[in-house]
């Protein structure tokens, strides 16, 4: 079954809360047992269970658990924490949350952290692998990490877990979940066969499990079995452009910011000012501007910024005489590209200076006609929106429309009413509301969560100064940062939330962005969105240093990938922006960001340097990202340098110089002085009297991966890595400049900037372009003065001979040992043999392939015997190379070793298979 169409089941499928036992615990402390857990008692204070204390440094490897046991098979998205009835030193201040089909083959769902009060919590737990998959769980294990108070037991006073539970469903996801944990064995068993030259594909037919992406598959075959780079290059363009299977690595490379002051363009511009808010018609290329406080007063003028001609115009001075809403601040504003008008809602007044009318605090909600008949005219749709079933009178909340289906989306904000006038109570938030544009009418989809809405069902926590965006295509709303008023303290918030208009299904799907790459917690953070690539931006604001724990001001970008689910954070600006062409850093600014031309817009803000004042500077931001050009050239380099290392052993040092400095020259940019050191690396290489004296290797082919023995007189089992370097720097095949880890977010691709051409990554170098000649040392270390006078003219800079590919060396028959002998002479069937040449059909619902395979040519007359290191190095570079694919398309990459080694380890597994 499809794994979209499961987890469309799954969001259908109704919550539940599920049945569990005690079905393990590290320890109890006296009456404080497992089963208390159980029971929500809030008032009775030995209704917990606590682990014994452990002391010293022990207290680490002896960490206090406990294990749940469902009373059948669920799929588990959410877990309540009830609490004490007063705050208690032995809540836990952070805990762990695995879950698994087996008690001891479980992984982390949860990583978070209670606050120390009397309000229960509810989180969201991951339910979904990477790739999709949905998994199923019966074991739920919960870790304590740390109490409030480190002197404390820590404490668990109760656990209430939901999922579903729907037989259907569940059989469905539990079917689908045992045939993906066979796939991913047996694609791991194949890795590791394949790694070590054995046969491995009898093992995937009976199942048809695919290893990897066709492409994948013919691409290792041309690299390491017949070492055919041509073929690979090939290769290399259709899997990027073809097939796009360049895509996550793509995103997760940092682009480049690229800043332009527009102000300068527009013969006048709106007064400075903080608080306002912005809108863009992405159809007629405007940004529509309203309100906003000047560090004085507040703003009731109405301007427009045409994209194309960079100039201003201000609609109207004053709002208010011309019919419509009042000056105002910390207000919202969306448009409507379907009805082609403004909304806006919501506003800030001083409780102090609260006027003396008894509806000052009553919410208006207006609406801004930007074509037709009406143009240019305001009407109110709500002279009190909490009357008609909508939000109350808040202010720095969001707003985001669902254009097609006519509904509005507003969520947080705090709330204005006579107890804050009076400076009386606790901070109060709004929750989320919807507002149906075709039948005017507010529906409250939930509230600001209590003690008793906590308890049935998990919902977003209301708040202020976050960001929200809509994604049309999976009509979810994303909510992201922000903070709450909690006991008289302000607790910033770096988690990603979703809220589905299609299910009204809530998911949590970060608790804390910041642990996974993602920016710290924050306030006035404003956040973006590219329906079209899936990736939400984040513009920091005011941010938590997370060491002194003061609000500090930053000018950071973040990008998360919706398709990948990673975070990547652009580079720093520099110290002194005003230098760089860079914006100052600031809160209370805002953003808008065009699909169309792919670029961000931003007016305005507070830069905390004067309370009176307000910036009125406006900045165009444009991303300068990796192209799809320069990944396959850097591609292309690895296969071009691993083939020179090769010819270096097969022919003549003139003909492998000849190479190295036209074709593998192609794939080097000049202009970046990091590929300029490692092509001279590579020039060391050949001049270099360890490797022009090493004995010839046999090159090319291999068995279809079967294990092979070494020609005699060939060089002992190595790897590339080993060969001869040069003093003080990395071995040849290093390539962290140029492929970056799998495991992290991967730095920028080498290149240098050009501030004034505004591109981070130069461009592909020109082969005309004049090479630097060899040194006399280096001409001087090859040995015989025929060689060196061929090598002087070959690195002639006026020299533009064509490359012509060295004619193939003729192998003499080497004798095969008995052992070999007895591995090639064994016989396939006819029907073996069409399996080993059959294209691999990849099922739709997993990895995408090509339309129609490409037919595959005939096996090479004479099939040459692979030494090792001829091996090691290619195998090398098809790992290198897979650092472009993006994961699904690729083997595994965990090693089976890794679960060998984990299987002696006491720790719990932390993966889903």
């Amino acid at each position: 079954m499809d794994p979209e169409v499961l987890c469309a089941d799954l969001e259908l499928a109704t919550c539940t809360k599920l049945r569990y036992s005690i079905h393990d615990v590290s320890s109890h402390s006296g009456k404080y047992i497992p089963e208390n857990i159980m029971f929500d008692v809030p008032h009775d204070k030995s209704s917990r269970w606590s682990g014994i204390q452990q002391s010293g440094l022990s207290s680490f490897r002896q960490r206090q658990w406990i294990t749940l046991k469902l009373d059948k098979v669920a799929v588990l998205k959410e877990t309540v924490f009830g609490k004490c009835n007063t705050n208690h030193p032995c809540n836990m201040k952070e805990f762990k949350v695995y879950a698994g089909l087996e008690p001891n083959r479980m992984t982390e769902v949860l990583h978070a952290g209670l606050l120390n009060d009397t309000v229960p919590e509810s989180f969201s737990v991951k339910h979904q692998a990477d790739d999709g998959t949905v998994l199923p769980c019966q074991y739920v294990k919960i870790v304590p990490i740390l109490p409030h108070s480190p002197d404390y037991n820590t404490s668990i006073w109760y656990i209430e877990l939901r999922g579903v539970t729907s037989h259907f469903a569940v059989e469905n996801i539990l079917s689908y979940y045992t045939r993906y944990r066979e796939d991913l064995s047996l694609r791991l068993v194949a890795k590791h066969l394949r790694s070590r030259r054995l046969p491995y594909k009898h093992l995937l037919r009976p199942t048809n499990t695919i290893l990897e992406h066709s492409t994948v598959s013919k691409l290792y075959k041309a690299v390491v079995c017949k070492g055919d780079f041509e073929r690979a290059e090939e290769l290399i363009e259709v899997a990027a452009r073809g097939d796009r299977l360049f895509g996550s690595f793509l995103s997760s490379i940092r682009p480049y910011p690229i800043w332009m002051s527009e102000g300068r363009f527009s013969p006048s511009s709106p007064p400075g000012r903080g608080g306002h808010q912005m809108a863009l018609d992405e159809k007629n290329g405007l940004i529509y501007l309203f309100g906003g406080w000047t560090g004085t007063a507040s703003l009731a003028d109405l301007w427009t910024y045409s994209i194309a001609e960079r100039e201003w115009t201000r609609l109207s001075a004053d709002t208010e005489k011309d019919r419509g809403p009042c000056a105002r601040s910390c207000h919202t504003m969306v448009y409507d590209p379907v009805r082609e008008c403004l909304y806006v809602l919501g506003r800030f007044i001083e409780p102090t200076l609260a006027p003396e009318n008894p509806d000052w605090n009553k919410s208006d909600f207006w609406i801004y006609e930007t074509l037709g008949a009406q143009r240019g005219k305001w009407r109110v749709l709500s002279r009190d929106t909490e009357r008609d079933g909508g939000p109350p009178l808040i202010y720095d909340h969001n707003m985001v429309i669902d254009s097609k289906n006519g509904i509005l989306v507003v969520f947080g904000g705090r709330i204005i009413d006579d107890d804050i006038s009076r400076n009386v109570g606790k901070p109060k938030f709004s929750g989320m509301y919807t507002y149906d544009i075709n039948r005017s009418r507010w529906t409250k989809e939930f509230e600001d969560p209590t003690p008793e809405t906590t308890k049935a069902k998990l919902f977003i926590p209301g708040r202020v100064g976050h960001g929200m965006v809509f994604d049309p295509g999976s009509r979810k709303v994303y909510i992201f940062g922000g903070h709450r008023t909690i006991r008289g303290f302000k607790r910033a918030a770096a988690e990603l939330w979703s809220f589905s208009l299609t299910t009204k299904e809530v998911a949590e799907m970060c608790a804390d962005c910041s642990a996974y790459g993602g920016p710290d917690p924050g306030f006035a953070q404003r956040v973006t969105i590219d329906p079209t690539l899936q990736e939400i931006y984040v513009m920091s604001g005011l941010a938590k240093d997370q060491v002194s724990a003061q609000d500090t001001m930053r000018s950071t970008m973040w990008i998360y990938s919706l398709r990948y689910r990673q975070w990547v954070r652009m580079m720093e600006p520099a110290e002194n922006a005003m230098d760089t062409g860079e914006p100052v850093p600031r809160f209370a600014h805002q953003m808008v960001y065009d699909p169309q031309c792919g670029m961000f817009f931003m007016f305005g803000g507070n830069d905390g340097v004067d309370d009176d004042t307000r910036l009125d500077d406006f900045w165009s931001l444009r991303l300068d990202r990796l192209r799809i050009d320069e990944a396959v050239r850097k591609s292309k380099q690895l296969i071009r340098r691993r083939k020179f290392t090769e010819l270096v052993k097969t022919v003549s040092p003139v003909e492998a110089l000849e190479y190295l400095r036209i074709k593998v020259h192609e794939t080097f940019n000049d202009d970046d002085p990091k590929e300029s050191e490692q092509y001279r690396k590579l020039m060391w290489e050949i001049t270099s009297g360890s490797l022009l004296s090493r004995p010839t290797l046999p090159p090319l082919d291999a068995y279809d991966g079967a294990l092979l023995p070494v020609a005699p007189g060939s060089a002992p089992p190595e790897t590339t890595a080993n060969l001869a370097t040069p003093p003080s720097t990395k071995p040849l095949n290093d390539s962290s400049a140029m492929v970056p880890p799998e495991t992290q977010n991967p730095p920028a691709m080498a290149g240098s900037i050009a501030p004034a051409t505004g591109s981070s990554f130069p461009p592909p170098p020109s082969p005309t372009k004049n090479k630097a000649p060899m040194s006399d040392s280096e001409v001087a270390g090859v040995e015989g003065t025929a060689l060196a006078r061929e090598l002087a003219v070959l690195t002639d800079p006026d020299d533009r001979r064509s490359y012509t590919p060295p004619p193939a060396p003729i192998m003499q028959p080497q004798p095969i040992p008995i052992r070999a002998a007895t591995l090639l002479v064994q016989p396939k069937s006819e029907a073996d043999v069409a399996m080993e040449d059959a294209p691999i059909i990849i099922p739709p619902t997993r990895i995408p392939t090509p339309p129609s395979p490409e037919p595959e040519g005939p096996p090479p007359v004479e099939e040459a015997l692979l030494s090792e290191e001829q091996f090691q190095g290619r195998l090398q570079l098809f790992r290198e190379l897979m650092a472009f694919i993006d994961p699904q398309a690729k083997e595994p990459q965990t090693d089976l070793l890794d679960f060998v080694s984990r299987g002696h380890n006491s720790e719990m597994e932390t993966r889903w298979y």
